[in-house]
């Protein structure tokens, strides 16, 4: 296409633009960035562009921003600055038209679900059955979005977040639905303690090339808890090769973990560099709205009416994760059916009492300070103080190494608490307490006491 101006014939600006547009991009990119998008007005100084959702609009910002703004002056003869809204209708037509594309979804047939390498999947855990909410609605569009596009753009895919969130939901429901989507291409999809007792094992039996076989030949490896090889550096080489042997071919990568891939200890650079080089996304526990829409969907999928108070209940009271909150939900059902409890919120509040399941006690940054200033007998000032006393420094850590083995919080999020500190300096505190309490009798015990305290599991 010259570079001159495009005459505009019946069309709308927009569609012309889109056509001017595919032809420079590619109809791939296209498919996946600008195809849902909109034009939302077009002045002599800007255009205003709806989009689906604020990834596609970083993404557009970043990618494609100058080649929109060329195809408009080619189309329009205007030379206008680009702008963005997101538009929620626009993300229910995109998700409207991905769910509709391709063959008969995987749900309607559980009997015979598409043939995956490695462990066996879930067929509970599919698309159709997660629920999505504001604390994984970016997790689930890029794994879906990956699954239909293939794009390498978002490869390799790196899922982050605490335990019970539905993160091996998510990767197993992108297993599948890429297998249904594309049969002809090989699967895999293994836990990364699979993958190092495998690895281990072929040592042992002189089969190393077998192994090496299946899973560097692959098309798409999908990967869970890749926490798990930490400290364990013939394994982490063989990820590393294992994962170049994969990207070189073009091939798909997922993978999964409990912290963003520069937060996960006792990992080779090369391997925090490889992960975190594609997409990451974090999935954090389920806002209320999200919980109660979960245990909806599971009534209807279990077609049990329960009342609207015992959900709400339930949402309130089952704060830390999914995990937690469908077993929860099914207790309350199990003591209505068995034991002939009424299905009402006096049962829910029956069982709560009964159970010592965390339902809504959180750690916080605050109580961990307070905890350990308790513990040590100085003052929470002291701890999150700018002070490098000496009598400081192993209080602070052992806070540092708490919050973050204890809350939500990300490295940089605790380092601003106490006193401003970067994310290095406290992955430095981590690493420096768990290596203290392997031959350190004393703040070991202090450190399990200090955690039965603040009401954290025991690893």
């Amino acid at each position: 296409m010259s570079g001159g101006t495009v005459t505009i014939a019946s069309t709308s600006i927009w569609d012309t633009v889109q056509s001017d547009i595919v032809n420079k991009i590619g109809t791939k990119r296209y498919n996946l960035w600008i195809k849902h998008t909109t034009l939302k007005s077009l002045g002599d100084e800007a255009a205003l562009i709806g989009v689906p959702n604020l990834f596609i609009q970083a993404w557009l910002e970043k990618k494609f921003k100058e080649d929109l703004r060329d195809s408009i002056r080619r189309v329009t003869g205007k030379n206008v600055d680009i702008r963005f809204v997101v538009d929620g209708s626009l993300f229910r037509e995109m998700r409207l038209s991905q769910d509709n594309a391709g063959v008969t979804p995987l749900i309607s047939r559980p009997k015979n679900p598409p043939e995956v390498r490695g462990s066996a999947l879930n067929p509970r855990y599919t698309f159709k059955r997660f629920v999505v909410g504001d604390c994984n609605r970016f997790a689930c569009e890029m794994a879906r979005s990956l699954a239909q596009t293939k794009s390498r753009e978002l490869n390799p895919l790196f899922i982050y977040g605490p335990v019970g969130v539905g993160k091996t939901h998510l990767l197993q429901g992108f297993a599948a639905e890429h297998k249904r989507r594309h049969p002809e291409e090989g699967v895999t999809y293994v836990t990364c303690e699979q993958f190092v007792n495998q690895f281990v094992t072929s040592i042992q039996k002189r089969r190393t090339e077998n192994f090496r076989s299946v899973y560097r030949t692959t098309d798409v490896l999908v990967i869970d808890d890749v926490q798990w090889l930490s400290g364990k550096k013939s394994s982490q080489q063989e990820f590393l090769h294992t994962f170049n042997a994969l990207t070189a071919r073009d091939r798909l990568i997922v993978a999964a973990g409990d912290s963003y891939p520069r937060e996960i200890t006792a990992t080779g650079a090369a391997i925090i560099d490889r992960l975190a080089s594609g997409i990451t996304a974090r999935i954090d526990p389920p806002d209320y709205a999200t919980r109660l829409n979960i245990i909806r969907a599971r009534s209807a999928e279990l077609k049990r009416h329960v009342p609207d108070g015992v959900a709400r209940l339930l949402a309130e009271r089952f704060t830390n994760n999914v995990r937690e909150l469908e077993g929860g939900f099914l207790k309350v059902l199990a003591f209505h059916s068995l034991l002939g409890k009424p299905l009402d919120e006096q049962t829910v509040l029956e069982i709560l009492r009964t159970e010592r399941v965390a339902t809504g006690h959180r750690t916080t940054l605050e109580t961990v300070v307070q905890a350990v200033a308790s513990h040590y007998g100085l003052s929470p000032q002291e701890i999150i103080s700018s002070r490098k006393t000496r009598s400081l420094c192993l209080p602070r850590h052992a806070a540092m190494y708490l919050a973050r083995r204890g809350t939500r919080h990300s490295l940089k999020e605790i380092g601003q608490h106490f006193g401003g500190r970067s994310h290095a300096a406290v992955l430095h505190a981590v690493k420096t307490i768990e290596k203290k309490i392997e031959s350190d009798p004393a703040l070991a015990e202090a450190i399990r006491g200090l955690r039965h305290t603040l009401g954290m599991n025991d690893h």
